[in-house]
């Protein structure tokens, strides 16, 4: 793996306040994220900065948590992200949540 990354295991979970290392996955490689229960303010779906690169498949779960599955199409660099959405109750209430991964994909194994 390129000294940027890491290898990616099969399951990345978000984790609040967790800025991630870059990890890197193989084309035709999957990956899946798993966001955990927010239930005042669920996950929204994960987006992806190039989905010419990396496309990721998004579904909710109880509670407001998400699980989303990326697969690896072509080389290069890109980043997915997921955020929380607006505490509805109060508008002096906890703060929006943003957690980014960068994923260099490598050309295939």
């Amino acid at each position: 793996a390129p000294a940027g990354c890491r290898p990616a295991p099969a399951t990345i979970a978000v984790r609040v306040g967790e800025l991630p290392a870059p990890v890197c996955l193989h084309v035709g490689e999957t990956l899946t994220i798993t966001a955990p229960p927010s239930a005042a303010q669920p996950w929204q779906p994960m987006t992806v900065s190039d989905e010419m690169l990396l496309t990721c498949t998004s579904q909710h779960g109880a509670q407001g948590s998400l699980t989303a599955v990326c697969h690896a199409l072509k080389r290069g660099t890109a980043a997915v992200s997921t955020m929380t959405a607006p505490f509805s109750g109060d508008p002096h209430g906890p703060a929006q949540f943003i957690w980014t991964l960068t994923i260099e994909i490598l050309p295939a194994a």
